[in-house]
């Protein structure tokens, strides 16, 4: 738990993270064959994914590594939601890459997205 600690305290203060896990978010650590290749924090359906320096360069972009960490939070939820700050392109791009839709909402800050069905699944016939 301390290594999903450490990856989002890059990307938001321990204070603020400290005051979304006392309103009931949850760390949600990401291990692939022993390697820990980042971190979740889902706050209700709301998820955001920080991946670890070493994963961030093609690694992560596997279909299936993604697939596999969405998978049981999407099945048990029904749903998931996402924000960006408008001016991030990079986390847009990586968002809509893996399956998140915009929501038309009007915010000066924040785009927000749903995923509504699971990404990369295979058609049945």
């Amino acid at each position: 738990m301390r290594e999903a600690w450490t990856m989002f305290t890059t990307e938001i203060s321990a204070e603020a993270l400290q005051a979304l896990l006392n309103d009931g978010a949850t760390l949600l650590p990401h291990w692939v064959d022993g390697d820990f290749v980042g971190a979740g924090l889902l706050w209700g359906t709301e998820i955001h994914y920080a991946a670890h320096p070493s994963w961030r360069k093609g690694r992560l972009a596997k279909r299936q590594l993604i697939r596999d960490f969405l998978r049981p939070h999407f099945e048990e939820l029904g749903f998931l939601t996402t924000r960006v700050q408008k001016t991030s392109k990079f986390e847009h791009d990586f968002v809509t890459r893996i399956g998140f839709k915009p929501l038309p909402t009007e915010d000066p800050v924040f785009t927000f997205y749903m995923l509504s069905e699971l990404p990369f699944t295979k058609a049945t016939k």
